[in-house]
């Protein structure tokens, strides 16, 4: 797997023979709140060899957390384990950890109305992927590239998310023990919530 940082985001190349090898994070922020229907509109404007999904930037703890989940939703549709019928929304799934698309769409979709969010593209090639993100910038004129979407650090972010995936003060100490900081340790344990998403289906 190579991983190569761009302006917004990262594009991660999983060469594995995959239906989309390539795939892109990207942080968004908008100039100002907009609908979620406004948006989802938007994606269903764009048509391409690409695959594009939202997801709530409150329920994203890095990048990593991301492209961890893009490969397992890639490797669930190459193996024929899938939950969902599109790749947009088992990437949703393994983000959010949640066997059900209601509770997958509770954790990790947008909420009513949006400022800041993570977009995803996948693709066959790196191209496919800027293709994707271009198209979409180019529907969407008040979104701009942001990279400190993807890397929120504040105290607040880190309670809602311990909040959010019910993540327990005593996990989180005994994950830390590893050597991890606290910040890590909760990456790990998000991260290994989409392992234990492919190990129950």
């Amino acid at each position: 797997m190579e991983v190569r940082q761009v302006d917004g985001g990262f594009i991660i190349n999983f060469s594995s023979g995959f239906q989309y090898d390539y795939f892109g994070v990207f942080g968004i922020s908008l100039s100002s709140p907009v609908s979620r229907d406004r948006l989802i509109g938007v994606l269903e404007s764009l048509r391409g060899i690409f695959r594009i999904q939202f997801l709530n930037a409150d329920s994203i703890v890095s990048w990593r957390h991301v492209a961890s989940a893009a490969l397992k939703a890639l490797r669930s549709f190459k193996c024929g384990r899938n939950i969902s019928h599109s790749i947009e929304m088992e990437l949703l799934l393994y983000c959010s950890g949640e066997r059900q698309i209601k509770d997958a769409l509770r954790v990790s979709g947008l909420g009513e109305f949006v400022k800041d969010f993570v977009l995803a593209v996948f693709g066959s090639s790196e191209s496919e992927v800027y293709n994707g993100l271009k198209r979409f910038l180019d529907s969407c004129l008040e979104a701009k590239l942001n990279i400190n979407v993807l890397s929120n650090r504040s105290m607040d972010h880190f309670k809602h998310l311990m909040k959010l995936f019910n993540v327990s003060e005593d996990e989180l100490k005994s994950v830390s023990k590893r050597g991890l900081s606290s910040w890590d340790a909760l990456e790990y344990i998000l991260i290994e919530r989409g392992c234990a998403l492919e190990v129950y289906k």
